[in-house]
């Protein structure tokens, strides 16, 4: 039987759009609760996927005077739908290689939160196949590929739904 506290992984995970640009996007409701649970003893281990600063990163990330900046940026194509516009769609973030790197170094989480600051843009990803997954739920089943195939999962942020229970993804 396991006696010592839960470990919590918290996710937050990439942005897919035309544009987008660090205004101090953080996801404060996640940070909230993640500090309040490491308070109360719980272990907590945090994944930015919008980390500018990602040890990976080969080079300095442009620095504006305030803090704000770019973020990288990497061309995707077009979901479903979207074809006959005539601008570049991008994933904004860290590698996907980079964030499967990290979840292979942590110990395995026992529950996994993930929130989105950017919901309602949540258009997908094409993933194995041509099925798409919101980027929130591609960001869990990279997670449980690496880390194990069970978790309890609740998600925060716009566009909230409701609770996803018992994720088993097989």
């Amino acid at each position: 039987m396991k006696t010592d506290p839960p470990h919590i992984l918290c996710i937050n995970p990439w942005i897919h759009d035309f544009a987008a640009f660090d205004f101090w996007a953080k996801p404060l409701g996640l940070l909230s609760i993640a500090a309040i649970l490491r308070e109360n003893g719980l272990k907590i281990s945090y994944i930015d996927c919008l980390d500018r600063f990602h040890p990976n990163e080969p080079e300095a990330p442009k620095l504006l005077w305030d803090g704000r900046g770019p973020f990288r940026k990497t061309q995707i194509p077009l979901p479903e739908g979207l074809g006959h516009i005539s601008r570049k769609f991008s994933r904004y973030g860290i590698l996907q290689e980079w964030f499967e790197a990290d979840l292979r170094r942590l110990e395995k989480p026992d529950i996994i939160f993930v929130t989105s600051l950017m919901t309602y843009w949540a258009s997908g990803q094409p993933f194995q196949g041509s099925t798409y997954f919101p980027l929130f739920l591609l960001a869990i089943i990279l997670a449980v590929e690496t880390c194990g195939d069970f978790f309890i999962l609740s998600r925060f942020g716009a566009g909230f739904l409701g609770p996803l229970l018992c994720l088993r993804y097989a």
